[in-house]
């Protein structure tokens, strides 16, 4: 949804994202995921820092489970969202 927000508030907002899955963290920073590779147009913010790690409310550690499917990771097991 951040294409939905008005330029003239993201050009001046700094933008921090949280992706635990180590190769799309690295899609982002270097501005080549899946989404910019076929085309889609994304908002210019004026700063933009990925941390490659997950936000909770509580401190600990927890295992990530990576699909196959494309975007897909979860914290809840085996799923129907892909093999993993």
């Amino acid at each position: 949804g951040l294409f939905m927000l008005p330029e003239a508030y993201t050009r001046r907002a700094r933008l921090i994202g949280f992706e635990p899955n180590a190769d799309e963290c690295r899609k982002l920073r270097e501005g080549r995921t899946d989404a910019v590779l076929a085309g889609e147009t994304t908002r210019k913010f004026r700063t933009v820092e990925y941390r490659d790690c997950a936000a909770w409310n509580t401190e600990g550690t927890a295992d990530l489970y990576i699909t196959e499917t494309i975007g897909a990771a979860t914290m809840m097991g085996a799923t129907t969202l892909g093999r993993m």
